[in-house]
């Protein structure tokens, strides 16, 4: 990043603890960085483009996009704008823009003003007013005086403290404070002081020189934007959904649950922004959005919730379905599954039993939940329960199975269609499952009747070979068979 851009970072005007009951520059701030991914998308089918893109919070003003380390839009945001503050951001922005230069956007926004558009408007007036009084008077004037007095080491130290309130160099002393702190530059003597002032201050005062086109560059720069407070959380869905055509999105979460993950995140890292460099070094990017948008952590407390629902439901379901021996001793006995419920991995076990889908993962979430946990599976996983429950074992690979032969499974079968959407969710979903595969013969199912042919297990060894990360070897496919539950007999 341009050094003489980053000096500009005063961390006393830093206005974190203002962002405390402070909904509109949040929002603000997260709806131009929305809108600036979806921007970086559109324009190209790359990621690439969208990757560029940072965003960073009160680090010189309320909210920075950067594209590759380059400010692009600088923002100021008042609620309520009034002239006096207006006035203050016009002249931070105009130093700004003095300092970096024209390929840079400068945004005032705003909800309520008093103000008429007459009044927001910048005139040249008032540029060549506010560069007169605060560029040339103060900036300039002030490095003129370090400039005369550059054989005086104790003048220089003394107006470059930060805390004489009689200080010389108010104005560009915590600016060149800053940029000696960044490049390592000390003033301890003449010779030091002489080569700031030749290689520093001098091109500095060349960059401050007034030029009659910056009123018209800068005026092409600047913005002074409405947006009104009650429209932005509305303007924040919209682009979340804009976004969710280019960015993988978790089917569970609404565009509501988006946008407040997103603001409590970036409210979150905020509060956390105790020290000047961790304020420094805070950035958002599309990694930060990506998470957000799978939302991996609570997808997966999400999912096992319902896992743990799913388990108490089945302890209710087959309270009344115990065992001849469970029934004689009133109690659950060691004899049958029933006694091993509450200590099963139901995530690795729901896994286990749905061979035609992939592991959980946070990305498939909503497949998960429709199809693993539903109720015509749960009916089938406390069917085959009963009708097992003194031959089905806890393997210790959270498999049940029956005589280490059998596994069961809730796949259920019955016309062609379903039958063969089922056999492309096995081949697909294989790898996921060869633990199955390798160790046990046969799968149970319901009304689903197949074997596996040589044809498609070649299939399979081809795709292994094509694997980073091949599973069994060739040895260990096998012809596994799936059957109906009700035609096993034991």
């Amino acid at each position: 990043m341009n050094k003489m851009f980053e000096a500009l970072y005063n961390e006393r005007r830093n206005a974190i603890p203002s962002w405390q009951g402070y909904h509109y520059q949040g929002m603000i701030a997260i709806a131009r960085f929305l809108e600036g991914l979806v921007e970086k998308f559109k324009s190209s089918t790359s990621e690439n483009k969208a990757e560029i893109l940072k965003l960073k919070i009160e680090w010189i003003e309320d909210f920075i996009l950067f594209e590759n380390d380059s400010p692009k839009e600088i923002y100021q945001v008042k609620k309520t704008l009034t002239n006096k503050e207006r006035k203050e951001v016009l002249y931070n922005f105009i130093i700004q823009f003095k300092i970096y230069g024209n390929e840079t956007k400068w945004v005032i926004a705003y909800s309520d003003t008093e103000l008429g558009a007459d009044d927001l408007e910048l005139t040249k007036e008032e540029f060549d007013q506010y560069y007169r009084e605060h560029i040339e008077e103060k900036w300039i004037e002030q490095i003129n005086l370090l400039e005369r007095h550059y054989t005086e080491t104790d003048y220089w130290k003394t107006n470059l403290n930060l805390r004489n309130s009689d200080s010389s160099c108010k104005e560009i002393r915590a600016y060149l404070r800053k940029w000696f702190d960044e490049t390592g530059q000390k003033y301890t003597n003449e010779i030091e002081q002489k080569a700031i002032c030749d290689g520093y201050l001098t091109p500095l005062k060349e960059r401050l020189k007034y030029k009659e086109e910056d009123f018209e560059i800068f005026k092409k720069s600047l913005e002074i934007r409405k947006i009104e407070s009650d429209e932005i959380d509305n303007k924040c869905k919209d682009t979340i959904e804009e976004l969710a055509v280019h960015i993988k999105r978790n089917e569970t979460l609404t565009t509501q649950d988006i946008l407040d993950k997103l603001y409590s995140n970036i409210y979150q890292k905020m509060m956390r922004l105790k020290s000047k460099s961790a304020q420094e070094n805070f950035e958002y990017d599309l990694e930060d959005i990506k998470k957000i948008f799978l939302d991996k952590d609570n997808t997966i407390s999400r999912w096992m919730a319902r896992l743990y629902r799913e388990k108490e439901k089945l302890l209710e379901d087959i309270e009344n379905s115990s065992c001849l021996e469970c029934e004689q001793k009133g109690e659950r006995c060691s004899e049958c599954i029933l006694s091993t419920i509450q200590d099963w991995n139901m995530r690795n076990l729901i896994d286990n039993i749905n061979l035609e889908y992939a592991l959980f993962s946070p990305e498939k979430a909503m497949e998960s939940i429709e199809n693993k946990l539903s109720d015509i599976k749960h009916d089938l996983i406390v069917d085959m329960i009963d009708m097992f429950k003194t031959q089905i074992e806890l393997e210790n690979n959270d498999v049940l199975a029956l005589n280490h032969k059998y596994t069961l499974s809730t796949i259920i079968g019955g016309n062609t269609r379903q039958n063969e959407k089922n056999l492309k969710g096995i081949l697909n979903n294989y790898w996921d499952h060869s633990i199955i595969y390798r160790d046990y013969e046969s799968v149970l199912t319901q009304n689903y009747r197949h074997s596996l042919s040589e044809k498609e297990l070649s299939i399979l060894k081809v795709a292994d070979a094509e694997r980073t990360c091949p599973g069994p070897s060739f040895s260990d496919i096998r012809e596994t068979e799936f059957i109906d539950y009700e035609d096993v007999k034991l």
